[in-house]
Order: structure tokens, then C-alpha cells, then sequence
């Protein structure tokens, strides 16, 4: 799982929380035994906490918050551009 959630951002740059979970799906495909939802939202929670991943937060036209996903430059802590 957690390996699904890092090669979907490195290849497809930040996403939204739905793009992420349709590509860790689609990367897992039948091989993953479980609730692909359950075990995405607790990875992609632990990565957040362990600094490996971010949400990023924006605003779009209309006044919407946007929620997207993306990866922190391996031990550096430092922002993907899309983050900042």
C-alpha cells in the first residue's frame, strides 16, 4: 500500500484524494486482500504524519478549498512545488 501511494505521486505529481485512491486501486489491482479504501486513508494518514507526504490546501475560483496530495523531497522536509 504505502508503496502504491509513493509511486502514484512520483509519477502523477500532487492529486486529489480521489485521483490517489483510484491509482493506488488501479496499482494493487485484484493482488490486495481488504478494503483498498480503509488501508489508503490509514497509509496516506501514517505518511503524513511521518513527513514522507503532504496535504496541500488551496483555493479554487469559486471560493472552494481543494484538497491534493503530494510527495516532501525525501528526508528534507522540503515542499514539491505543486505544495507551495
Amino acid at each position: 500500500m504505502k508503496d502504491a501511494i509513493i509511486d502514484a505521486l512520483k509519477t502523477h505529481g500532487d492529486m486529489s484524494f480521489s485521483d490517489l485512491g483510484n491509482a493506488v486501486g488501479a496499482y494493487l489491482d485484484d493482488s490486495f486482500d481488504g478494503s483498498v479504501g480503509w488501508y489508503y486513508t490509514t497509509v496516506k494518514l501514517d505518511l503524513e504524519a511521518r513527513g514522507i507526504k503532504e496535504d496541500c490546501q488551496s483555493s479554487n475560483s469559486d471560493g472552494n478549498v481543494q484538497r491534493r496530495y503530494a510527495m516532501l523531497h525525501a528526508g528534507s522536509g522540503q515542499k514539491q512545488p505543486s505544495c507551495e
